[in-house]
C-alpha cells in the first residue's frame, strides 16, 4: 500500500545532480546568491537567460511547475511539450555571446597598459619607470608614508603589514624603503590591480593577499596564542623571510626594543607582537567595529601608523554630514561610554573605482575615544591637530607604539584619501 510519496523520477534524480553541480560552479565563481546558476532560470539579471532556453522535463514527466514559471504537460495533455524552436532573437544573443567571449582577447604586442586596462577602477597614479597610465592620484609618493617611514628609524629589513593597500602605491614605497611587505586586500579588483603593480614595478619583498584584513589579524592572533610565530597566510612567512628568520631588525628609534611590561594587559594576551610596523591608513572609518581593529592593531604592531577620519561636526561641512545618522551608538567599553557615528556610501558603490569598506553601514569615532582605546591597549598616542581642507571631514594620523617609544606628530592634508 502506498504511502502517498512517489519516488523522484530518472528527470528528477538527473536535475538536482545538475544542481548540486551547478550550485558547487557558482560557489567556486563567487556568484551572488541571485546570481547563482540554475537549470531552468527565468530573466536573470546579469546573466541573460531566458525562461524557454532551461532545463524542462521531457514529454511524460510529470507536471510540476519549472522554475522559469512554465508548467511542463502531464501526461495526456494536449498541450505542445518543450521549449519549441529556437527563434532570431535567440540566434543573436547566441552571436553576442560569442563577441563577448573573443573581446576577452588581446590583439595588440604586449604592454605594461595592456596589463593596467585589463584592470578596471584604478585611483592610483603609477611612477614613471611603469610605462603606463593607470588612476590620478600618486599614492606612490605620500608624504603621509614618507614621514612614517622616517619616523620608525627606517624600515630596512622590518616586516611591515599594510591593511588595504587598494592599488599599491603605498606597498611601493615601503618595498623600496627596504621593508618585507604582506599587504591584505579585501577588494578583488584591487587585489589583481595590487598584482599587475607588483609586476610591472618588480616588488619582490611583498606578497599580497587577498581577504579580510580584521580576520586575518585575528587568526594571526590566535596562531601566536597557540605558540605559533609563523602568523602569515596559508603556510607563508610574512614578507617572503623565511619562518627561522627573526621576526625584527634590531635598532631603529627605539620601536624594536620595547621593554613592555606584562602590565599592558591588551597587548599581553595576544602574544608577543607580531609586526615591526603596521601601516593603517585610510581604513579605520570605513570599518563595523573599528573599537576591534584598534585592539588588533595594538596586539599585533609593535608600532602603527594610523591615518583617519574622525567625526566632530564642528570641523564637517553639511555635505560631509549627509551620510551620518543623527544620533550616535553608545557603546560601553572598559568603563567608558564610546560615541560611535553610523554612516553609509550611499550612492558610491556604483562607482567601479568605490575603495571604501566591506558592509555598507559602518562608523566614525571620536578623536577623543580613539586616543583612549589605543591607550587603554597600551599604546604610547601621539596624533597631529586637525588637518583642514580635506571633504569627507577632519583627519588625524600619527606613529603610534609601545610605551617609552619617542612618537612624533604628523600634519599632513595633502591628499584625497580612502
Amino acid at each position: 500500500m502506498s504511502d502517498g510519496s512517489e519516488r523522484p523520477s530518472g528527470w528528477a534524480r538527473a536535475r538536482r545532480a545538475v544542481e548540486g553541480a551547478l550550485d558547487a560552479a557558482s560557489h567556486r565563481l563567487g556568484l551572488r546568491p541571485d546570481l547563482r546558476l540554475r537549470p531552468g532560470l527565468g530573466p536573470r539579471p546579469g546573466l541573460g537567460l531566458r525562461p524557454e532556453l532551461g532545463l524542462r522535463p521531457p514529454p511524460g514527466q510529470g507536471g510540476r511547475a519549472a522554475p522559469g514559471g512554465a508548467a511542463s504537460p502531464a501526461p495526456g495533455s494536449t498541450a505542445a511539450a518543450g521549449p519549441g524552436p529556437l527563434t532570431a532573437e535567440d540566434g543573436a544573443a547566441a552571436a553576442r555571446g560569442r563577441r563577448r567571449l573573443f573581446d576577452a582577447y588581446v590583439a595588440a604586442a604586449p604592454s605594461a597598459q595592456n596589463a593596467v586596462d585589463a584592470v578596471p577602477g584604478w585611483v592610483t597614479a603609477l611612477p614613471p619607470e611603469a610605462g603606463a597610465h593607470a588612476g590620478s592620484i600618486p599614492l606612490f609618493a605620500d608624504e603621509r608614508i614618507a614621514w612614517a617611514i622616517a619616523q620608525a628609524g627606517g624600515v630596512a629589513g622590518k616586516r611591515v603589514l599594510e591593511l588595504g593597500p587598494l592599488d599599491g602605491g603605498h606597498t611601493v614605497m615601503l618595498t623600496r624603503a627596504g621593508a618585507q611587505v604582506d599587504a591584505v586586500e579585501a577588494n578583488r579588483l584591487a587585489y589583481l590591480r595590487c598584482l599587475v603593480t607588483k609586476e610591472l614595478l618588480g616588488l619582490t619583498t611583498a606578497r599580497f593577499h587577498l581577504g579580510d584584513f580584521v580576520a586575518f589579524l585575528e587568526a594571526e592572533e590566535s596562531r601566536a596564542q597557540a605558540g605559533d610565530a609563523s602568523g602569515a597566510p596559508d603556510g607563508a612567512s610574512p614578507g617572503g623571510t623565511s619562518p627561522d628568520e627573526s621576526p625584527r631588525q634590531g635598532g631603529h628609534d627605539g620601536l624594536d626594543e620595547s621593554g613592555e611590561t606584562a602590565g599592558q594587559s591588551g597587548r599581553a594576551q595576544g602574544g608577543e607582537p607580531r609586526w615591526d610596523l603596521i601601516v593603517a591608513s585610510g581604513v579605520l572609518y570605513h570599518m563595523r567595529d573599528p573599537v576591534r581593529l584598534l585592539e588588533l592593531l595594538a596586539r599585533r604592531g609593535r608600532a602603527v601608523y594610523l591615518w583617519t577620519h574622525y567625526y566632530d561636526p564642528a570641523a564637517m561641512t553639511p555635505k560631509s554630514l549627509r551620510p551620518f545618522h543623527r544620533k550616535p551608538v553608545l557603546r560601553e567599553y572598559k568603563g567608558r561610554t564610546l560615541r560611535l557615528w553610523r554612516r553609509t556610501y550611499r550612492a558610491s558603490p556604483t562607482s567601479i573605482s568605490f575603495c571604501g569598506g566591506m558592509e555598507d553601514e559602518h562608523y566614525w569615532m571620536e578623536r577623543q575615544d580613539i586616543e583612549w582605546v589605543l591607550g587603554q591597549c597600551g599604546m604610547a598616542v601621539s596624533f597631529s591637530d586637525r588637518a583642514e581642507g580635506n571633504a569627507m571631514g577632519p583627519c588625524l594620523g600619527g606613529l603610534v607604539g609601545i610605551p617609552g617609544t619617542e612618537l612624533r606628530q604628523h600634519r599632513s592634508n595633502a591628499f584625497r584619501q580612502r
